[in-house]
């Protein structure tokens, strides 16, 4: 009977030491299901961060493009700004040309005023004294 003892003992420890493994087996495949799910996961969500990281460059690729005409438009103002400032500086020195020859227009009208009148009264002086000389006064 020693030996039945012995080997119902041994078989129960066997089975003891059978489900044990079986759990931790059973246990292992839970732990590694559940790794490969949240590696599936992380690569979801790598995945989706590259995803925005692209789209990410190009609208910062389409702001920089936008900036860069922004800065084309200013330095054309710029030029615009400069040029039509030039273009008032000389139209500002020939309204004063103007405004100086219309001055010396307006004196030398003046002037031709002055003269037309002494010849006009030069004029009638002459008449008369040709009158004189043909009537013989």
């Amino acid at each position: 009977m020693g030996d039945y003892k012995l080997n119902r003992s041994l078989a129960a420890r066997t089975s003891s030491s059978t489900s044990e493994i079986a759990g931790m087996i059973q246990k292992i495949q839970n732990d590694t299901k559940s790794f490969v799910e949240a590696m599936r996961q992380g690569r979801g969500e790598v995945e989706a961060g590259v995803q925005q990281a692209e789209e990410a460059k190009k609208e910062l690729a389409e702001i920089v493009a936008a900036s860069e005409q922004c800065l084309d438009l200013v330095r054309m103002i710029a030029v615009a700004t400069e040029e039509q400032s030039t273009t008032m500086a000389h139209i500002s020195t020939t309204m004063n040309v103007v405004s100086g020859l219309s001055s010396d227009s307006h004196e030398e009208s003046s002037k031709i005023s002055v003269i037309t009148q002494e010849l006009s009264t030069m004029s009638d002086a002459l008449n008369s004294a040709v009158s004189a000389f043909k009537t013989g006064t």
